[in-house]
């Protein structure tokens, strides 16, 4: 293809010169088909866009599509177009009314479309393939002088039944003065609708879509008159390449230029360029038998870099201008270029100095002029550092490490930014390894590795490599950090050293390929956002669906004493398996992905950091995870249970934990130490850990859990007078010492019904009542913040906060018993050395939690021992729950431990949640003998609201039964009702 000379660039160009076009314009180079025309960024012929199915973000490189409705098309075709063999093909392929797919041009960057103007759009279409469809007389051609849909100006385009051939469409858009300044961003298009009445599928292809200001603003027509043609057209044969010139015509241009075409034979049978057609320079836009489109712009000058020496061509210069007319053509040939020329660096002085190069390998000969010349070979045959004043540049020119004739192995040190690249590596002489010492981030291309054994050492930060090639070694080393975006191949090793990072690609289909016997050894970080796991044993064939390191036969990874593996997946749809290993050190779990899934027993040597933000955080599906290091919670949740649980060992540690972060489930931690640990438990989104102090250093295992609900018995002893009801933990001894238990407040929340007067404290369940094992409260009994710790203890499990009055009453309370007669509750307590009590309250509790009051006795005050019954008079229905409240003159009081009174024998209902919020009442059945039973629900009228059938096999069960709007705000009756029994219990819906 052809280029200006005075390009330069700092890369070398492949050995056979497959070139892009380029131009004066920097952004253009890129962005643009061809390079002329009033709106050069378009890329009206849609040779830019890759093949296949536009999409939907707008940018300067691509087109994009609208839709709405279903099945539309916006399908690039790679072959067919109208001079160029890229269309695009839009419409819909269904018979929905009313629908519509709208295609937007490049953003035009350098500029937008002048106000107050009319333009002349044209475009070529024609019927798509198995589509009869007539398109809607409401589509539209536009141009959106800021880039957004709402300002789009339209032009209704009727283009009836399209033709089977391509047939060229023009109409005018006409853009006024905006009311306010627009942006400098703006776009075109086309918007093809299905035909309304009748319904049809309609489908349109569409190429060369053009636009430009009509050249009579008062009466815009399009512009058909061709150019004037050029003349003096001259080729000259140079090493590798052919340089053109010619003279532009008088006048004709027009806003146009010129397009170029390379013949490998004699053109005078050859086609010319099809008028309005837009071409670009490429190998895969040809003309004729022979032609190949190798220039486009407005040069009057370039240089074809793809050609071979010794062949015969022949080129045919075209003026055209920005309507896509073109003149006729100027002729030249037969011209034939001349071999390359090859200069050797001999390894004596800087690489990027002349002088350093010879024409023969021994350091004779002539040194080249410069590096911008065209076809000049630089062949490395020794060790040489390569810098950033080394610039080849010339067309045709390339830089080679070796030499076909072989050159003994040597290093290549790569120590600036700004590197050429490298067209061919030849294998050594000798049969060792090429070392390339990568000392910058910026890591070259390489075309070609012949039959090469190369040795890679990549040394900097911020390297990103997206070779797919196959070396003999990979090396990352020297606090390099490396991103691998391709899947290199190594047949011998690759090592990432202590301090080095190496990333296995960003997306999970990216792999490292180990070839037969090749060695992997991680003593830095490795990271993989794969989703399969680490290591894959994929013989034959190395696919996405295994591991982030792929042995072709069977291998491992080994893991040295300071590595560290993360598992960096963001999939928000499929977790990201962690490979089961005995050998980790260090394991970071990051990324976005919904969980991070341990497949299998595994062992960390060092520690854990858990650092993703997915929705589930990490899953222990296989087996113990076993961390011997220190556990570091930054972010998401562990979840275990009893045979999947994590294990801590002696020395581990345990940093950050919130409710952002923690382990839901069970832990294990061994201790030899009598030093506080502090387990960091959860559930529910509540971080509330639970601390272990052993009373000695003889070795020792405790288990943990914490459950945010309230535990199966709220019985307090007299010690206490209520304990959490939303909160307990289970805290095991398996082995070891006895030890003291901390519990911590979370800094938001008191506990339910502590007031000031309380100080809250260690409780055990002891398997009857909870009963305080303080050793120091937290005080008051109101705080949100504070531990409180129990004294050493032998018997564990399960544990919550206690309520205790902070001083006692001046009365001692002897005893508190009820009995049930007639099923009427009898509440009797003794007291002694009353003083300064005003009276005694009665609560009562249908679930152990909500206490209700239902009377009350006036205090004697009297010395000695004094006896109080009351009788009450409501029949129970159901179990019940009592408490005393004991109220002195000043208003302060305390509780008794709770009293609970059962309406028949082991026959009882419990209520699991109440007062009822969410329509759903939740109850358990105890001691029910096996079979059916019906389910009422009546209001405290008597009517009845709902019943339910149910069958209780023996044991204690739960229960659901769902209310509706008729049982809230007020309390109802929940009968239970079998053969020979009927329980009731009576219960409030909010």
């Amino acid at each position: 293809m052809c280029m200006k000379k005075i390009y330069e660039f700092r890369s070398s160009v492949c050995l056979f010169c497959l070139l892009t076009i380029l131009s004066t314009a920097p952004i253009q180079k890129s962005i643009s088909q061809q390079l002329v025309g009033a709106f050069p960024n378009i890329d009206a012929g849609f040779e830019a866009q890759a093949s296949g199915n536009l999409g939907t973000i707008q940018s300067a490189t691509a087109w994009t599509y609208v839709s709405s409705g279903s099945t539309q098309s916006r399908a690039v075709s790679a072959s067919g177009g109208y001079g160029g063999p890229k269309f695009v093909s839009v419409g819909r392929g269904n018979t929905t009314s009313n629908t519509s797919t709208t295609l937007n041009s490049n953003q035009i960057t350098n500029g937008t479309f002048p106000y107050n103007t009319t333009y002349i759009v044209q475009f070529h279409f024609k019927q798509s393939s198995g589509f009869t469809g007539i398109p809607d007389p409401a589509s539209y051609v536009f141009i959106s002088p800021d880039g957004t849909s709402s300002s789009r100006i339209t032009t209704p385009v009727t283009l009836g039944t399209p033709p089977v051939v391509w047939t060229k469409f023009t109409t005018t858009v006409a853009i006024a003065a905006p009311a306010s300044v627009a942006a400098t961003t703006g776009t075109c298009g086309i918007n093809i609708k299905n035909q309304a009445t009748p319904l049809t599928a309609t489908t349109v292809d569409i190429d060369n879509f053009v636009v430009y200001p009509a050249d009579n603003q008062a009466s815009p027509v399009p512009d058909i008159s061709a150019p004037n043609a050029a003349s003096n057209l001259v080729a000259t044969g140079n090493p590798a390449v052919v340089d053109l010139t010619w003279s532009a015509p008088s006048s004709g241009v027009d806003g146009g230029g010129y397009v170029v075409v390379r013949f490998n034979a004699d053109p005078v049978a050859e086609p010319n360029l099809l008028q309005n057609a837009v071409y670009r320079a490429d190998a895969s836009n040809t003309v004729g038998t022979t032609g190949t489109i190798v220039y486009a712009g407005s040069n009057t000058f370039c240089s074809d870099g793809g050609v071979t020496a010794g062949s015969n061509y022949w080129y045919r210069v075209y003026t055209v201008d920005k309507a896509f007319n073109y003149s006729a053509a100027i002729v030249t040939g037969p011209v034939s270029p001349v071999s390359k020329t090859n200069y050797y660096y001999g390894g004596v002085g800087s690489t990027a100095d002349t002088l350093s190069w010879w024409t023969n390998k021994n350091r004779t000969g002539s040194h080249p002029l410069n590096f911008i010349n065209s076809g000049q070979i630089f062949r490395i045959i020794t060790n040489a550092d390569l810098v950033s004043t080394l610039a080849i540049s010339g067309i045709g020119s390339s830089l080679i490490i070796g030499d076909a004739t072989a050159v003994p192995a040597m290093t290549i040190q790569f120590n600036t930014s700004i590197l050429p690249g490298i067209d061919t590596v030849y294998q050594s002489s000798n049969g060792q390894p090429v070392i390339f010492n990568f000392n910058t981030s910026t890591v070259p291309s390489i075309n070609q590795l012949l039959e090469i054994f190369a040795e890679v050492h990549y040394r900097a930060p911020g390297t990103s490599v997206g070779t797919s090639k196959t070396y003999n070694k990979i090396f990352v080393e020297n606090n390099g950090d490396v991103v691998f975006n391709g899947t290199p191949a190594i047949t011998t090793s690759f090592t990432v050293e202590e301090g080095a990072t190496a990333t296995i690609g960003t997306l999970s289909s990216r792999w490292l390929k180990v070839n037969d016997a090749a060695t992997v050894t991680i003593n830095g970080k490795l990271i993989t956002p794969k989703l399969v796991g680490l290591v894959s044993s994929n013989v034959g064939s190395a696919a996405s669906g295994f591991g982030a390191i792929q042995f072709i036969t069977a291998g491992d990874v080994v893991l040295g004493p300071n590595s560290t593996v993360e598992y960096s997946g963001i999939s928000s749809t499929t977790t990201q398996t962690v490979t089961p290993r005995t050998d980790y050190n260090n394991v970071i779990l990051s990324g976005t992905g919904v969980s991070k899934t341990f497949s299998g027993a595994t062992v960390i040597n060092g520690s854990l950091t858990l650092n993703t933000s997915g929705a589930t955080g990490a899953i222990l599906a296989g087996g113990e995870l076993n961390v011997k290091g220190n556990l570091v919670l930054t972010n998401g949740k562990i979840n275990t249970d009893a045979v999947n649980i994590l294990v801590l060992s002696n020395s581990s540690a345990v940093s950050g934990g919130s409710n952002a972060s923690h382990v839901v489930g069970p832990m294990r931690k061994n201790t030899n130490t009598s030093s506080l640990f502090t387990f960091p438990v959860g559930k529910g989104g509540f971080y509330h850990p639970i601390g272990v102090t052993p009373v000695s250093n003889i070795q020792s295992l405790y288990v943990a859990e914490y459950f945010n609900a309230a535990y199966s018995s709220l019985l307090v002893d007299a010690s206490l007078t209520a304990v959490s009801n939303f909160e307990y933990w289970d805290l095991a001894r398996t082995s070891g010492a006895g030890a003291a238990i901390t519990l911590s407040l979370d800094g938001i929340t008191p506990v339910p019904g502590a007031t000031a007067n309380d100080g809250l404290v260690v409780a055990h369940f002891d398997g009857a009542n909870w009963v305080s094992v303080n050793q120091t409260p937290i005080i008051p009994g109101d705080a949100i913040s504070g531990s409180a710790v129990s004294t050493v203890l032998n018997t564990f499990s399960p544990f919550t906060f206690g309520i205790k009055p902070l001083s006692a009453l001046p009365t001692k309370l002897v005893s508190f018993k009820g009995s049930i007669e007639n099923k009427h509750a009898t509440l009797q307590w003794t007291t002694s050395g009353e003083t300064n009590v005003n009276k005694y309250v009665l609560e009562q509790s249908y679930n152990g939690r909500s206490f209700v009051e239902i009377g009350n006795i006036a205090a004697r005050n009297t010395t000695g021992f004094q006896t109080y019954t009351f009788y009450q008079n409501e029949m129970l229905v159901s179990n019940s729950y009592f408490r005393l409240k004991m109220i002195d003159n000043d208003g302060r009081f305390s509780y008794s431990g709770i009293v609970l009174i059962k309406t028949s024998g082991n026959n009882n209902i419990t209520l699991l949640n109440n007062p009822v919020t969410n329509n759903n009442i939740q109850f358990q059945l105890n001691g029910f003998a096996k079979g059916n039973y019906e389910v009422q629900l009546f209001n405290s009228n008597g009517l009845l609201l709902k019943k339910q059938s149910i069958y209780v096999d023996g044991n204690s069960s739960i229960h659901q039964l769902y209310t509706n709007s008729s049982s809230k705000g007020g309390v109802v009756v929940l009968k239970v009702i079998g053969e020979n029994t009927s329980n009731e219990i009576r219960l409030l819906i909010l």
